[in-house]
Parts: structure tokens; C-alpha cells; sequence
């Protein structure tokens, strides 16, 4: 009996842990070269690998992505792909809290600097444009009285279980909430706590194509509450984002005597870009 209650909390530990706060953290594809794929230097006529290793770290499956080589002079670096991305990569889970298997994406070439000059230096960027998708899902307490001078029972919070990210770079602040007796209101502010650019735009050659009018904007698909009741937003799509940040205001009529408390589930989709490099020198041994 002492074996089976030990084994029994074991098991239910982990499925707790397991379940809870695995939409966390503010990364989508996370990149890293390989090591010396590129090399720091390279000499004429010698090949030339950029292998660059890429996970899926947040909490969407990840179905579309393009991976993009820059910053290098092609007469003296003439990269071409040997390996594409394996899609779809799938992103974190309950099951999976840790996100995606590594996948890997790479270029070769062959050194050919010009024959009079003795060294130069080339830039190597790999960048990648995928979309991607945020959700949270905070508890709020909807209540009708909370501004009459009467003496009924009430919630303790407003909103909590938001958390500072729900596993993509761009996240969900703070959500704040005034209840009238008629209607709730909801101040629902973003942040893009990434290192790229979200942006509303069509993914392909988004590394030279990305229009300033569509940078910085990210789509808000849905702000509702349990069985199906939404809000309406203000302003429209797209949001756009100043200094990483942005807001909205959601308003949706109410009813009832006493408080409840209902899950808010709020819904952004976005397509992302985000950028590594490393600097190679090219050596003219000739």
C-alpha cells in the first residue's frame, strides 16, 4: 500500500508539472551556426558550409518558414542551398514542454576572391520569416457590482494567471478590467519580446521586400470569453506596435447579480523575422 500511494504522487507530480506553465517564454525559431559552418577564414578555393541549427521554441507548430542568405559579395561566395527546412516542426505542449527537435538548414560555396587582392572580410546573414501565432489565457473576475456601494461577495483580483509571455515573441503584457453593470471593459496591452520584426505582410523574400507600412504589426484574431462570447476591439487590424509596445481597448456587454470568474482567451497571429550573423574572412593564397 506505501509502494502505491508513493508511486501514485510520482505520477501525478509530473502530469501537474507537465501541464502547467508550458506556454511560457518569448521565442519562436531559435538559431544558432554550427560550429565553424562558416569557419572564421577561408581561403580561395576552398569550400565553404553555413549550416545553421533551429528549434521551435514557442508554443505554436510552425507549418510555414523561409530561410534566407545574405550579406555576401555571390561572385566571391556563390552560395547555394543544400539543405531546406523540414516542416512542419512542431512547437511546445503539454506533453512536450521543451519545444522541437533540432532541424538544420545550409549553403555551400566555393572561395573565389579577387586575384589582386590579398584579404577581405564578408558578412554572413541568415534570416528567417515564418508565422507564428500568441495565445493567453488569463481568469478574469466579471463583476457587475463592483462599483455599488453594496455589500455582496467579490472576487479578490481582477485578472491573474496571465504571465509576463505565453511562448512567442510577441506577448501579451497586462490586462486591465473595469466591470460597470452593463458592460466589461478590457485594456489589453502587447509587447514584442523577440529579437525580430512582426509584421502583417506575405512571408516570401521578406528579408529585402518588408514594406515599413506592414512592419511592426501583428493581427488580433479573437478576444473572448468562454462560450464563445466576443469582444469588440478598437482599433482594428493590424495593431501596430511603437517602441515594441501597442494596446487596445475591448468593450462587451454584461449581465447578472454576483461575480463569476471565465477564462479569457486572446488570440494574435503575426509573421516574424529574425536575424543571425557572423563575420568571415576570405584569404587569397594566391
Amino acid at each position: 500500500m506505501a509502494l502505491l500511494l508513493v508511486l501514485g504522487s510520482c505520477t501525478d507530480g509530473g502530469s501537474q508539472s507537465g501541464e502547467s506553465n508550458w506556454r511560457t517564454g518569448s521565442e519562436g525559431i531559435k538559431m544558432n551556426f554550427v560550429s565553424n559552418s562558416p569557419p572564421a577564414e577561408v581561403l580561395n578555393g576552398q569550400e565553404v558550409n553555413v549550416i545553421v541549427e533551429y528549434t521551435n521554441k514557442g508554443a505554436q507548430d510552425l507549418y510555414n518558414a523561409f530561410f534566407y542568405l545574405t550579406g555576401y559579395d555571390s561572385t566571391i561566395l556563390p552560395f547555394t542551398m543544400t539543405d531546406s527546412p523540414s516542416l512542419p516542426l512542431y512547437g511546445k505542449s503539454a506533453f512536450n514542454p521543451d519545444g522541437s527537435y533540432s532541424d538544420f538548414v545550409g549553403w555551400r560555396a566555393t572561395a573565389n576572391p579577387p586575384s589582386d587582392v590579398d584579404s577581405l572580410q564578408q558578412d554572413i546573414l541568415v534570416t528567417a520569416c515564418y508565422s507564428y501565432s500568441t495565445i493567453a489565457n488569463p481568469e478574469i473576475c466579471i463583476d457587475p457590482k463592483k462599483y455599488e456601494y453594496t455589500d455582496t461577495a467579490s472576487c479578490s483580483f481582477d485578472v491573474r494567471n496571465l504571465g509576463s509571455s505565453q511562448g512567442g515573441p510577441i506577448a501579451v503584457s497586462a490586462v486591465k478590467s473595469k466591470t460597470t453593470s452593463d458592460k466589461i471593459i478590457l485594456e489589453i496591452h502587447f509587447e514584442n519580446k523577440g529579437g525580430g520584426i512582426s509584421f502583417t505582410q506575405g512571408l516570401d523574400n521578406c528579408h529585402v521586400n518588408l514594406e515599413i507600412k506592414n512592419s511592426n504589426t501583428f493581427n488580433v484574431q479573437s478576444v473572448s470569453l468562454s462560450g464563445g462570447r466576443s469582444f469588440i476591439c478598437k482599433p482594428g487590424n493590424p495593431i501596430r506596435l511603437t517602441n515594441g509596445k501597442g494596446f487596445i481597448i475591448c468593450e462587451m456587454p454584461i449581465s447578472g447579480n454576483s461575480y463569476y470568474v471565465s477564462p479569457l482567451m486572446i488570440h494574435l497571429q503575426y509573421n516574424y523575422r529574425q536575424s543571425i550573423s557572423k563575420q568571415i574572412t576570405v584569404v587569397n593564397i594566391g
